[in-house]
């Protein structure tokens, strides 16, 4: 009985580790090509993280008030 509410509860982190996976090899030829970047300009790799992170924080916002006002 536990056991399936554990398994219940936990499907959706399943279900987006599975969708990780898929693509295991194309996230792991980016960040190859990530570190070979940041070996030859360091700074370039900083930047577009920061980019990254924002973009990130900024989607995170307009989802939330688009619920929001839903």
């Amino acid at each position: 009985m536990e056991s399936s509410r554990w398994r219940e509860a936990s499907r959706p982190l399943d279900d987006g580790w599975r969708s990780l996976m898929r693509f295991r090899g194309v996230m792991l030829a980016a960040g190859g090509l990530a570190v070979l970047q940041s070996a030859r300009h360091p700074t370039s790799l900083v930047r577009a993280g920061k980019r990254i992170a924002a973009g990130a924080l900024l989607l995170n916002r307009a989802r939330r008030l688009f619920n929001q006002f839903r």
